[in-house]
């Protein structure tokens, strides 16, 4: 087994390896047994029928029309979810009739789907309109995340129902995807992301080479396009540190990363193992134990940059890296994910229900309910992105789990949030993240750091002569001590650096206690300035709604039937609780409580030191 980025072989040896193995099917197609064991898996049943039923709910209504207007709104407003709405709704309902095709066959399944699949071809561009330049919002020459997503679309479609698809459709698909998507893959030397060391390396390569692994019997096109993507998708890998933490968060993890360990299978399942993006990567083996590393109870994630706060990790994925890399640990969480998925409702109506989602959801579910563990997972310490994770039950069967951070301010999808802390007891939030905000234009532009989500004032740290943190990759931080496995732990970490030279800042340091056994955390904040030109105080974020200030010593957070207080030590006091409102990642509205210590009075040198333990009720 060849690994295509350590050892790429010449043109003709590529194109010999090709030739000895002719194409075959990605995925079991339309009437294999495969998918009959799938619906039967007992853990299935519930999504089978539900699907089902909204395949049949919605047969007769028509595909949301994408028409001009909402293609040119996003450059008229800003605004991407009105454009974004419609497009992933097109693309849940092609799933939902494909699924219903497979489960069940017949013509009018199959005419379903065929509509469907013909409503997303036809679609005046693939691009999101956020993502392409010019009033109208269309631009069939780019390849962006979601044209790549597409074209995969589209690969797989041919792949699993063959001959259902009409001729035609099946001939100007080919031609589609050979015009707008391979051809201009191999001669635009524009695409950032074909140097970029984020998500989009990984998800536009996947999509392009993926189709092109589906659809192409071109040996010398294919490998041209594998060829460049070998000279790509390194760059995508060196934006993981060799701890193998992403920087974007468990989110973008299980979006670039899942994408690259996808494209990874359809390349050995093409080629019958003779090449791999895997092999012998042992990076790639670290990558993968990152994702079940940073699930919280109750599926909360430690969301530090743009993510959500609670994530089910995508099942399929995580079995399949199990599998593959024979990480037990990735196997463990996808049962706990599967089994998790099937115990509560499901978002049938969430963005990523899509074909690519459900065909992995069923083909990768294990055939029994493994027994989820009920233990805490082991700390961890990713020294390259400066994440410190640490759990343990109290003398009272309390868990706790602490996570912290430090860095620098310029990482991927950064916030300005070194010295940041979330602090769950029994998988219930006290001091939170808000993670990803509404995704507008503004919010990826120089005005990012004016969005509560992305700026100091919306987490856990301090305030230093009236200053937030600056964003930029020369204000960072230094992690002095980081402890893990031990039932006393903590992490110290000099964060002076992360504050513009106007704060006067001389000395900044924050060191988290935990005490595992004995159920409190020491949390300490040494600020030193200048002078003391403006107001320093140290803070915390938290999404409960029930904050309270009882005296200058002691606050209160109640959440889920827990109290937790915060005890002051002499030197600071609780000053008042700030509530600030933001749109949600689905652009609702949304709000956190923020905490404010204050020194008793201002110094040189001042000094915030709280202890944060669960305040027993009365019997």
């Amino acid at each position: 087994m060849i690994n295509l980025l350590h050892a790429t072989p010449p043109p003709e040896e590529l194109r010999r390896i090709l030739r000895d193995h002719p194409p075959r099917p990605l995925l079991p197609p339309l009437g294999d047994a495969a998918w009959t064991k799938a619906w039967r898996k007992p853990l299935l049943a519930p999504f089978v029928r539900e699907i089902l039923r909204i395949a049949d709910a919605e047969a007769a209504t028509p595909s949301p029309t994408l028409s001009d207007e909402l293609y040119a709104d996003y450059a008229k407003t800003g605004a991407r979810l009105p454009f974004e709405n419609l497009y992933f709704a097109r693309r849940r309902m092609l799933a939902r009739a494909a699924v219903a095709l497979l489960i069940e066959g017949g013509e009018r399944r199959a005419q379903a789907f065929v509509g469907r699949l013909r409503d997303i071809f036809e679609e005046a561009s693939w691009a999101m309109p956020a993502h392409v330049p010019g009033p109208t919002g269309k631009d069939t020459s780019v390849i962006d995340l979601f044209a790549a997503e597409t074209a995969n679309l589209m690969g797989e479609c041919l792949n699993v129902f063959g001959a259902m698809i009409p001729d035609d459709l099946q001939t100007a698909i080919r031609r589609r995807l050979r015009e707008q998507m391979f051809e201009r893959y191999l001669r635009e030397p524009s695409f950032w992301w074909i140097t970029g060391t984020n998500n989009w390396n990984a998800v536009c390569n996947q999509g392009v080479l993926g189709a092109a692994l589906a659809t192409l019997d071109d040996v010398d096109l294919l490998s041209d396009l594998l060829l460049r993507a070998a000279s790509s998708l390194p760059a995508f890998l060196s934006g993981y540190g060799e701890d193998g933490a992403c920087s974007e968060g468990p989110g973008y993890w299980g979006y670039g990363f899942g994408w690259f360990s996808v494209l990874n299978e359809q390349l050995e399942t093409r080629t019958n193992g003779a090449l791999s993006l895997f092999a012998g990567d042992e990076k790639v083996r670290k990558i993968a134990s990152y994702g079940p590393a940073v699930v919280l109870a109750k599926h909360h994630v430690v969301n530090f940059s743009d993510c959500a706060q609670t994530i089910v990790l995508r099942p399929p994925l995580l079995e399949y890296l199990g599998r593959r890399l024979d990480l037990p640990e990735c196997r463990a969480q996808a049962a706990e994910n599967y089994a998790w998925l099937a115990a509560h409702p499901f978002n049938y109506e969430g963005q990523r229900a899509d074909l690519f989602h459900w065909l992995r959801f069923f083909l990768l579910c294990p055939d029994d309910d493994a027994p989820v563990s009920s233990a805490p997972k082991a700390d961890c310490y990713f020294p390259q992105l400066a994440v410190w994770i640490v759990r343990g039950r109290d003398r009272a069967g309390h868990l706790w789990e602490l996570a912290a951070k430090g860095g620098h301010n310029d990482e991927h999808h950064n916030h300005n949030d070194l010295g940041g802390f979330i602090l769950n007891i029994d998988g219930t939030p006290f001091v939170s993240e808000i993670g990803a905000p509404e995704y507008v234009r503004d919010f990826f532009s120089p005005r990012r750091y004016e969005f509560l989500a992305a700026r100091s004032l919306g987490h856990s740290v301090p305030l230093v002569n009236g200053h937030e943190q600056a964003a930029g990759a020369e204000y960072r931080s230094r992690v002095l001590r980081s402890e893990t496995g031990r039932e006393q732990t903590g992490f110290e970490i000099e964060f002076a650096g992360a504050y513009p030279e106007a704060a006067a800042c001389r000395g900044a340091r924050r060191t988290l206690e935990l005490d595992k056994t004995a159920g409190f955390l020491r949390w300490t904040d040494e600020i030193t300035v200048a002078t003391p030109a403006g107001p320093t105080e140290s803070a915390l974020v938290t999404h409960a709604e029930e904050v309270s200030i009882e005296s200058a010593q002691v606050a209160l957070i109640r959440n889920e039937g827990l109290t937790l207080e915060l005890r002051a030590e002499p030197g600071s006091r609780w000053d008042r609780v700030e509530r600030h409102v933001y749109k949600k990642h689905d652009g609702g509205d949304h709000a956190i409580r923020r905490l404010v210590l204050v020194p008793e009075t201002p110094a040189t040198t001042m000094r915030f030191d709280v202890r944060l333990s669960l305040r027993r009720t009365a019997a």
